[in-house]
């Protein structure tokens, strides 16, 4: 009768296995090791992950990046009102201080600039509600008693602003809700797997490439991400959903979290062919380690 392996053992043999054939490159994987996968999607941004934000930032570079000036000024803001900003009765930032953050221009919302909306609240704009909830997830500022109060840690980044982008680009990508600003739907797929997705963009930005090459790439890596999407309404044929599918990769991935954080430059073509090519901010500000 033959022996049955304990759970000990198996977990044994799948770390000797992984030991052996671990650091192979994988065709799949665009030639990354399965251990250099494994450690850019589940340790993303942590001290063993191969993607990182450098620990020396030029100060020219920090100055071009949009939503960490937004999110400095919001906490420069809070600190001029004597570190306390008194919430609307229903929770939200005063019309004043919206209107102050937006007036920055640092990123436009096309619904306002075109007149669609008129800006009155906060939740007439996307991204400077998207401010204050990445400030409140870093805990550069706390909710209490109605009011939003700057931490000692957000004084403290204020003097450190590569620790602000350090802080500011983690939550954005491990802890903000992405479907939140969006009507793409709870799916998940590119933000879990958005440390792939950035040394994709590292390794081939540097030509103008079709936005649908990237996702080739991902979907050979990573097909659970395409089959386990979910289209915007049922009994969606294939095309369409793929169609979904390229949409929210656009705009969650290379218009909100590449265009915000300035990382590269976007080409449309009248086909509607979409060009991605990373820009100087994107190879001084992420750094990629194959060890």
């Amino acid at each position: 009768m033959d022996k049955k392996i304990t759970d000990a053992e198996f977990v044994k043999m799948q770390e000797e296995y992984m030991e052996k054939f671990g650091n192979y490159p994988v065709p799949e994987f665009d030639k990354l090791s399965a251990n250099q996968m494994n450690s850019l999607i589940e340790n993303f941004l942590e001290e063993e992950s191969p993607i990182k934000i450098y620990s020396d930032i030029p100060e020219n570079i920090l100055k071009e990046i949009p939503i960490l000036q937004m999110v400095k000024l919001f906490l420069e803001i809070t600190i001029r009102e004597k570190g306390t900003i008194k919430l609307t009765q229903a929770g939200y930032l005063p019309p004043k201080i919206v209107k102050e953050i937006y007036d920055s221009k640092l990123i436009l919302d096309p619904y306002i600039e075109s007149g669609e909306i008129k800006l009155n609240k906060e939740l007439d704009c996307m991204i400077v509600e998207l401010v204050k909830i990445l400030c409140i997830l870093g805990e550069l500022v706390i909710e209490d008693g109605g009011k939003l109060k700057i931490t000692e840690l957000g004084e403290n980044l204020l003097k450190n602003e590569v620790e602000l982008l350090n802080v500011i680009f983690n939550k954005y990508n491990k802890e903000l809700n992405w479907s939140y600003f969006d009507g793409c739907g709870d799916n998940i797929g590119f933000q879990s797997n958005i440390g792939f997705v950035l040394y994709l963009i590292k390794k081939y930005g540097r030509k103008k490439l079709n936005l649908d090459l990237y996702i080739e790439k991902i979907d050979r890596a990573l097909p659970s991400v395409y089959e386990e999407f979910i289209p915007f309404k049922e009994n969606s044929t294939k095309e369409e959903k793929t169609l979904d599918y390229r949409y929210t990769f656009y705009l969650r991935v290379i218009e909100r979290l590449c265009g915000f954080f300035n990382l590269v430059n976007v080409y449309v073509k009248n086909d509607n062919m979409i060009l991605i090519e990373k820009n100087d901010i994107y190879d001084r500000v992420i750094e990629f380690s194959k060890s």
